[in-house]
């Protein structure tokens, strides 16, 4: 299906006409590889895993500081709290939130604490945005390198590459 898409899009493209697919921009930067992937895009696709890994993402920051700054293990678990409850007692396991998919070997069994939530977060979001959808996205970069070289792309911007497929998206003027 996804090799399909990709012929589509360059077909499409190679042939100057407008489709009506509104791909995120999220899905432009994981198609052309581009590094900087991350919690933005998480938040255009489920803000609210995005706010939840924003929140834990800080509380990270938070105990790598102390940690760094001589605070016992022990004492950083009890420190870092997200709304009064310790991250051990949030249950979570490295694996992707709402899903059984292991995020790093053993993820499963492995406990996410205030002291691995820097390692978790990122992840979350490498995971859910890169390694999961991995088989998809070399489908759709297959099938569009039949049509037109990918790389062709590169010089676009995600807003750019949405106009050449869609064509110049209008807010109609609120009545009045």
């Amino acid at each position: 299906m996804f090799l399909t898409l990709g012929r589509f899009v360059g077909k499409a493209l190679l042939d100057d006409r407008l489709v009506d697919l509104p791909f995120s921009n999220a899905f432009f930067r994981a198609a052309l590889k581009r590094h900087d992937i991350g919690l933005r895009d998480v938040a255009e696709l489920d803000p609210s895993l995005a706010r939840a890994l924003s929140r834990l993402l800080t509380l990270a920051d938070r105990a790598q500081a102390l940690l760094a700054s001589g605070v016992t293990a022990q004492k950083v678990e009890a420190a870092v709290t997200l709304d009064g409850v310790s991250i051990c007692e949030l249950c979570l396991d490295f694996t992707l939130p709402g899903e059984a998919v292991p995020l790093c070997e053993g993820g499963g069994e492995k406990a996410v604490t205030a002291c691995n939530l820097h390692e978790y977060v990122p992840l979350v979001i490498r995971t859910l945005l890169v390694t999961a959808v991995e088989a998809q996205l070399n489908a759709f970069r297959q099938g569009f390198e039949e049509v037109l070289p990918l790389h062709h792309l590169c010089a676009f911007s995600e807003p750019e590459l949405d106009v050449l497929l869609n064509g110049q998206q209008r807010q109609a003027a609120p009545a009045r």
